[in-house]
């Protein structure tokens, strides 16, 4: 979670993007924090941050927007040491408390993340997201079911499927609406639950077409049991 307020922004985005290229000094630290967002690339992003935090070195936000970033990047250590010194700086924050969570859940221990998460009260639903996560790799269905609410996203629908609730998980991914490999395999899971053949084709070869490494998945997947003698499942899965 990104954090800066945009009230104390003085300059247009064109302004904003030059300066913290070629004169970052002349920005306080709204804009600083305001102008890495205007840019795509992460390296700029990052880049700009990093400058924050040499210029502000004693606001928390600029080593949590860092981490944020190097997070999207995949480099997680370097994600923690900065969501540790935002946290040393603004200790208990549930801005920060989320994005530890975060990292913990990232190296697979459920336990700290849920402690993490559990003090990020108050950090929006990104938290709930966050704890349904949890409570998904935990197998309580049920609370991640609750934990995602109103969420229409292939996470919200995963739960509801695990927890048995396949029409509401099947609303969810066609409000959700998008291309995406696990939506499709999940409505042909539901598929094949609610005994409907051509939904279990037609998704399973769309999931398929966009990732092959789920024709692996699909054909020892004890949902498709009924269909592993049928030749169009064969043809998708081999």
């Amino acid at each position: 979670m990104f954090v800066v307020n945009t009230e104390l922004i003085g300059k247009s985005d064109d302004e904003l993007k030059a300066l913290a290229k070629s004169s970052p000094a002349e920005l306080n630290v709204e804009e600083l924090l305001y102008s890495a967002t205007l840019f795509d690339n992460n390296n700029d992003k990052l880049a700009i941050y990093e400058t924050c935090m040499r210029q502000f070195p004693n606001d928390w936000r600029g080593f949590n927007d860092a981490g944020m970033i190097q997070f999207e990047m995949g480099n997680i250590a370097a994600a923690q040491s900065n969501f540790n010194k935002a946290n040393s700086m603004s200790a208990n924050n549930p801005v920060v408390q989320n994005n530890l969570g975060a990292v913990a859940l990232k190296n697979g221990d459920l336990k700290q993340a849920e402690i993490y998460f559990g003090a990020a009260t108050g950090a929006g639903d990104e938290v709930n997201y966050n704890k349904g996560i949890v409570a998904i790799k935990s197998g309580d269905y049920a609370a991640a079911v609750n934990y995602f609410g109103q969420c229409n996203c292939v996470n919200a629908a995963l739960a509801n499927v695990l927890a048995g609730n396949n029409n509401e998980a099947l609303k969810k991914l066609n409000a959700e609406n998008k291309e995406c490999p696990m939506s499709y395999y999940l409505k042909a899971v539901i598929g094949a639950r609610t005994n409907d053949a051509t939904a279990v084709i037609e998704n399973l070869r769309k999931a398929c077409s966009l990732d092959g490494s789920f024709k692996q998945l699909a054909a020892t997947d004890m949902e498709f049991a009924k269909f592993f003698e049928n030749n169009d499942f064969i043809a998708i899965t081999k």
